[in-house]
């Protein structure tokens, strides 16, 4: 901070305002102050005047801006926390400045088209839906509407159409009556993420539409419901969703790195949210950035995975990770390699720029390998 220039700043990417007609909001900081030194300045800037109240919090120091943008597209703090105030929460040099944003929007009267359950109520329930040893009925004419696995099911000289059963032997009969009451016009009283996951993965499996029911997800993605959520975009390929929950991570990494939920998803996820979140290069990459921010015991499998599959054209990437995370089975096995590809490897001139500690590490973990 005390390095920078006066003036010089850092800005968020701009994101759009649902229902705001596509005015953009952005969050910029200046790290060595806006019109004098000493200080770090925050300001929400917005494309077009909007009704905004903004949250700033950076090093445990908060304050609230309330603004209509008529007179200036932007509002602030100049003087948001004097360097001596935040000094002393600095991480590697650097902090972070969380923010909560709150719009107030004028919605327009509209009126939802009603589910194609509710054009069919004056007919039968003419087939059952079997989950184990529970049952319900619902509408033929209804599922035929719904899905094109259900016309194949009911439809020609099949067991279900002959029997008029359907039997349901991947999901629960809590998730079936869950997904068949929302299509039949049943209403989702703020639901938690769970059960909105469980009906779109069920409406996936026999190919039911509910993109509306996904959109909610959106709504629904916090700090505390990242790992569920954004298992469920990962497995579903949805990939709108894993942008969205990278940015949540992005925002929140330190609480959602140190939860338990994060630490017991799959490495290989973990990975995946890590690079994209980060634009990282390489598997090494990652690594480094787990170890640097204190997760990376949360990808020791991933770690182990690169170990067992360690090759020459990896070597000088492994060997600088390995000693500057302190990685001994990584250091071993660079040894190894080296010790098989000497001649390979003293020859190129990547590992003779390698920085002199790692080089010698390198020599004496080869050496004891001997």
């Amino acid at each position: 901070m005390n390095d920078g220039v006066v003036g010089d700043f850092v800005e968020t990417t701009k994101k759009i305002i649902p229902l705001s007609d596509g005015i953009h909001f952005w969050l910029r900081c200046y790290p060595a102050g806006n019109l004098e030194g000493g200080y770090v300045g925050v300001f929400l800037h917005v494309s077009a005047p909007i009704p905004m109240k903004c949250i700033f919090d950076l090093a445990m120091i908060k304050a609230t801006v309330h603004a209509e943008f008529e007179d200036a597209l932007f509002a602030g703090f100049a003087t948001f926390a004097s360097h001596a105030m935040v000094e002393p929460h600095l991480v590697q040099g650097s902090l972070s400045v969380q923010c909560d944003v709150e719009v107030r929007i004028t919605v327009p009267n509209s009126i939802s088209a009603p589910r194609i359950g509710e054009f069919a109520n004056h007919l039968a329930n003419d087939v059952q839906i079997v989950v184990g040893e529970d049952s319900m009925l619902v509408k033929r004419s209804v599922l035929l509407l719904l899905s094109p696995t259900f016309v194949d099911l009911l439809s020609g000289n099949t067991e279900e159409a002959n029997s008029n059963t359907i039997r349901i032997t991947d999901y629960s009969f809590r998730v079936a009556k869950l997904a068949f009451d929302f299509y039949n016009g049943v209403t989702l009283n703020d639901p938690s993420v769970e059960t909105l996951i469980d009906i779109l993965r069920f409406s996936e499996r026999y190919r039911v539409n509910t993109g509306l029911l996904a959109d909610h997800l959106f709504c629904k993605l916090s700090a505390d419901t990242f790992t569920i959520i954004v298992k469920y975009a990962y497995e579903a390929d949805k990939e709108r969703l894993f942008q969205e929950c990278c940015n949540t991570f992005e925002r929140n990494m330190a609480s959602i790195s140190q939860s338990h939920r994060f630490s017991s998803m799959s490495p290989a996820l973990i990975a995946r949210v890590v690079k994209r979140t980060f634009a990282l290069a390489t598997d090494f990459d990652i690594l480094r950035f787990a170890q640097v921010n204190g997760f990376g015991e949360a990808l020791n499998p991933f770690e182990a995975l690169l170990v067992e599959r360690l090759s020459l054209p990896e070597f000088i990437e492994a060997a600088q990770y390995a000693w500057e995370c302190t990685r001994p089975v990584m250091m071993a096995k660079c040894g190894e390699i080296f010790n098989a590809n000497k001649a390979e490897i003293t020859t190129t001139r990547a590992f003779i720029e390698l920085p002199a500690p790692v080089t010698h590490a390198v020599l004496t973990a080869a050496f004891n390998r001997l």
